[in-house]
């Protein structure tokens, strides 16, 4: 699982997770290792878009939505929009400002 931070086409930052975990398990007390987490505290953010991607050791695309914890410290760090792959060829797009 990794996350880049776009602005006016320029890379702000890029992040992977530290951890290993799977979406439906996520493990609270080790929230820090994601890599949003990681951009908000290491990038400036503002105005950017986050795009997150979760690729299976098959190279199979997964799902690479923002829990919760995420989605806030992004908001608090003014990113704009939050683009992440959903799994059988599917992307969102969530606005969060």
């Amino acid at each position: 699982m990794g996350a880049v931070a776009v602005c006016s086409g320029r890379i702000l930052g890029e992040e992977v997770n530290t951890r290993n975990n799977r979406p439906v398990s996520i493990d609270w007390h080790q929230v820090s290792s994601h890599a949003e987490q990681a951009l908000a505290a290491n990038a400036d953010l503002e105005r950017s878009t986050v795009h997150a991607a979760r690729l299976l050791k098959d190279a199979r695309v997964a799902c690479a939505r923002p829990c919760e914890f995420c989605l806030a410290g992004l908001k608090d760090a003014c990113v704009r929009t939050v683009v992440w792959t959903a799994g059988k060829g599917l992307i969102y797009i969530d606005r969060i400002d």
